[in-house]
């Protein structure tokens, strides 16, 4: 029917498009409606999927009464070395390639087939198949990719579970992926760094897999390990929300007993520091305050000036994300000093661009001006590019308040480029907004309009931050349509996304940007003086009892024909 089709098409992916699956789950369709037979399906644990695909039909041969019965068919025609390979391909999720298939499947050589040819054979027998979700240019390495289907991966890892050495194969498959993410450097653009983020992209079901293994069989230490390598990895790709939930287990899971260990006390620190800020990146200010200065109290007991540095600066970008620059900017300058005292090239760069933000916000542009260009010079001279990003940027956005927009695009095209190299999506979205008003400064409101959609886009999966910037520069591009044609068509519009703008900033808990407050307070008066003031309240109202969803579903769907004049 129209109403369970969806959930028919899911159970129809989730056996990997099987006729004989298909049909026995069919099968219990009479017992079981489709959303529990989806839901057994997808159990987490993988004990319900198989046992599921049992009750063929009386007079089929005895491999083809059930899926486990046909896929155990084919392993005992295998050879015995062919069976060990088989079984322990079962440790990887999504797929794999042969040098990770040789790392975790024979790294001490101790079975006589060569993984080459075994993946081969498998391959020849339909056990494995080639991965052809990513093209060739896609891939992270000069190697194909080979991947079970769901069915067979879940025998394959059933009988590798009810061997002995499970243990062995799953902390071999953990070390190999904990490897890749501890060598994977978010900061650098280099090829390898690029090939390496591939790789973690490909390979995400594996990293998962190897997490949860770690944090459920391996002693802390490790966890928090592997829990750090990826934090960054999680911030650049904008996975908030689910990097926060692991490293919230891997805290959880520290024992008392540990709290002993300056070494574990230390990493606990770094932990909490990162949990705190991808709840900075989701707009979750209470429960980041607690996690950082929860930090700054293990660093200061380790006498750490560095950690100490470190949770302040990010303290401060708590209030500065609260428009508390009272509380900010002391933090800032603070922090600066300790990383100047510390001479570490690299978090004086970060300590200058921080700051150089906040005093360019504050509207001393001068002084933001010589605080950027320092960290755009120490990012180059270190290739950091989240530095070098960042810089550029904010010196754009800079340049964008003083009235500077055909400088600002330079820098922010530049900014842009870096952040599409790195795929740091949320930074794309902050330079597309900041280039929707320098566009929007030199008269191009089409294009404005454009940035401004495809950063809200962005924005509606990731970091929410720059949302109400957004919807108040869309307002601004409505008054430009209607000043233009001489008509207030538009302006209803625009008192709508001031009031979502507005609702935006209490739902984030967050102020409008003190350069920004004039900007607001002139466009709100010439809506309003327009409109006149029932029009405006009602508009605005309008925008006021939106969702941030509803918000953003409403930006999206502003839609203008004809705007090549304008």
């Amino acid at each position: 029917t129209e109403e369970n089709a969806p959930v028919v098409a899911a159970i129809c992916a989730r056996l990997d498009g099987l006729p004989l699956a298909i049909e026995l789950v069919a099968a219990r369709a009479k017992i079981l409606p489709v959303k529990a037979l989806l839901a057994r399906l997808q159990d987490t644990q993988g004990h319900a999927h198989l046992n599921l695909l049992s009750g063929g039909a009386r007079d089929l041969p005895g491999r083809h009464k059930t899926l486990r019965d046909a896929i155990g068919w084919s392993y005992s025609l295998l050879s015995s070395e062919e069976q060990v390979l088989f079984r322990r391909l079962g440790a990887f999720s999504g797929g794999f390639t042969l040098p990770a298939a040789e790392a975790v499947c024979n790294a001490d050589s101790d079975h006589n087939l060569d993984v080459f040819e075994g993946v081969s054979l498998l391959l020849h027998k339909n056990l494995l198949k080639r991965d052809t979700t990513q093209g060739e240019s896609e891939s992270a390495e000069d190697e194909p990719r080979f991947m079970m289907l769901e069915t067979i991966r879940e025998y394959a890892r059933e009988s590798l579970e009810e061997s002995a050495e499970a243990d062995e194969i799953r902390l071999l498959h953990a070390e190999y992926f904990l490897a890749i993410a501890s060598s994977f450097d978010p900061l650098m653009v280099s090829e390898n760094e690029r090939l390496l983020g591939i790789r973690l992209d490909q390979d995400y079901d594996n990293v998962r897999a190897a997490l949860a293994w770690t944090i459920e069989n391996r002693p802390v230490d490790m966890a928090m390990t592997f829990g750090l390598s990826l934090s960054r990895y999680w911030e650049l790709r904008g996975y908030y929300s689910e990097g926060r939930d692991w490293l919230e287990r891997i805290v959880s899971a520290q024992s008392v007993s540990d709290e002993t260990d300056p070494g574990v006390r230390a990493k606990r620190a770094s932990l909490l520091l990162s949990v705190g800020r991808l709840n900075l990146y989701m707009a979750d200010y209470s429960a980041a305050r607690t996690l950082l200065e929860e930090s700054l109290t293990i660093a200061s007991e380790l006498g750490s000036e560095s950690m100490i540095a470190s949770a302040r600066g990010h303290l401060g970008h708590t209030a500065w994300m609260q428009g508390d620059y009272a509380v900010a900017v002391p933090l800032y300058e603070l922090c600066l000093r300790m990383r100047e005292q510390e001479g570490n090239k690299t978090t004086i760069a970060n300590s200058n661009w921080a700051l150089g933000i906040i005093t360019g916000e504050l509207g001393d542009f001068e002084r933001a001006e010589e605080l950027l260009n320092k960290s755009l010079a120490m990012g180059r001279e270190l290739d950091d590019t989240f530095v070098t990003f960042g810089s550029l940027r904010d010196l754009g956005t800079t340049l964008c308040y003083k009235g500077e927009y055909g400088e600002a695009i330079l820098y922010l095209e530049e900014a842009l480029a870096l952040a599409r190299d790195a795929h740091f999506r949320v930074g794309v979205s902050w330079c597309i907004s900041a280039l929707g008003f320098a566009k929007l400064g030199l008269g191009d409101y089409a294009r404005a309009e454009e940035l401004f959609r495809e950063s809200l886009d962005i924005v509606r999966a990731l970091d929410k931050q720059r949302t109400a910037d957004s919807l108040e520069g869309m307002a601004e591009v409505e008054l430009a349509r209607a000043t233009r044609e001489g008509s207030n068509d538009h302006l209803p519009r625009a008192a709508t996304l001031l009031g979502a703008a507005e609702v935006a900033r209490r739902i984030l808990s967050t102020k409008i940007i003190p350069v920004r407050v004039p900007v607001r307070e002139r466009l709100v008066s010439e809506v309003r003086s327009r409109l006149g003031d029932g029009e405006y309240e009602k508009a605005y109202a309008l925008g006021e009892t939106m969702s941030l969803e509803e918000a953003l579903s409403y930006a999206g769907r502003l839609r203008h024909m004809g705007d090549a004049d304008l």
